[in-house]
């Protein structure tokens, strides 16, 4: 090794540290190269349905399994759409699609809002059939499991949707 080197690689602490500085960088550049960012708009609805179906067909789901992605994914866009019509300025709303095992993982990332999806959802009772939660409804049958998660600047909504037949 170079002389200048030396000081910094001799220390197993400073090397590691490197080293895990550098895979940091290195992962998170991954996941930002498959963000898809979409205006903040119902236009974008378009894009997005492009987006799901291809990758339904790249993971070589059948018409039904697609078309559930595609319902539950327009359901989390339109939720986080529906949270930003007061904002002063509404933020692009980024897509990742991740395919875990059979199913597919859509995280959708945002700014902040109060009200958390998850406990939206939990609080949803089966007899009731208000027409403003006809979305989170249709959004909870449809995917497998539905995260909110909730940051000082930043809005995660990750919706995971199987492959399976529905029951």
């Amino acid at each position: 090794l170079p002389a200048w080197s030396v000081g910094l690689l001799d220390n197993g602490m400073t090397a590691g540290g490197m080293v895990a500085v550098v895979l940091t960088f290195l992962v998170s550049l991954r996941h930002r190269a498959g963000r898809r960012p979409l205006p903040p708009s119902p236009a974008s609805i378009t894009e997005l349905r492009a987006i799901l179906d291809d990758a339904a067909a790249s993971a070589g789901w059948d018409p039904p399994a697609a078309d559930r992605l595609q319902l539950a994914g327009e359901e989390a866009f339109v939720y986080l759409l529906d949270r930003q019509a007061d904002a002063p300025a509404p933020r692009p709303i980024s897509l990742a699609v991740r395919r875990p095992g059979d199913a597919l993982e859509l995280e959708f990332v945002s700014g902040p809002e109060a009200e958390n999806l998850e406990a939206r959802l939990r609080g949803l009772s089966e007899e009731a059939s208000a027409i403003d939660d006809a979305g989170l409804r249709i959004l909870r049958h449809m995917a497998r499991e539905v995260k909110h998660e909730q940051f000082r600047e930043l809005d995660v909504l990750t919706v995971t949707v199987d492959s399976r037949p529905l029951r």
